[in-house]
């Protein structure tokens, strides 16, 4: 990541979680599998290359922390395997815009994230982009009960994003 860094860019190195302390980082045979999310490992078992094999202590801090620090950002990008529930724990206002992977063996924790976000505020509109596809799955955006209703019984993607825009964000 230091390598793609813009001068306007910072890089942080504690974990988001829904406290601030230090948690155990499970380290998979790739990269993009580092997780605090024993579910997630869970859930992909050894045949996905996500087993952990290595563990690290690290530092965990909170959204709002970083809000204190750095200001409200217009966006947020949560990727973090499973972990995205409990992110938002750690955040007490909402952004106007923020997007967080869905895995396919994951939803619950997706709807369980859509509901956290609207308990944060009820102007969140929701929408769906497969993974690394850059479209929409659905038009219009649609608000959290909808939206999981929708999640409920749509044929979802591997993995992908979902986006909430406090007003209806990009058609």
């Amino acid at each position: 990541l230091k390598t793609v860094l813009r001068p306007q860019d910072t890089l942080i190195d504690p974990a988001i979680g829904a406290a601030p302390g230090n948690a155990r980082l499970l380290i998979g045979e790739h990269a993009e599998t580092a997780t605090l999310s024993t579910e997630f490992l869970r859930a992909y078992g050894s045949t996905d290359k996500t087993t952990a094999i290595e563990e690290q202590q690290v530092c965990v801090t909170t959204l709002d922390s970083l809000i204190e620090r750095f200001g409200i950002p217009s966006f947020i990008k949560i990727d973090i395997e499973g972990f995205e529930l409990e992110a938002l724990r750690g955040l007490s206002q909402a952004p106007p815009a923020l997007s967080f992977e869905i895995n396919e063996r994951l939803v619950p924790i997706a709807v369980d994230v859509v509901r956290r976000l609207e308990t944060l505020s009820d102007s969140y509109w929701f929408r769906l982009s497969p993974y690394e596809h850059y479209r929409w799955t659905r038009k219009p955006a649609l608000k959290a009960g909808d939206f999981i209703d929708w999640l409920s019984s749509a044929e979802l993607p591997k993995t992908g994003d979902i986006y909430a825009f406090i007003d209806k964000g990009p058609s």
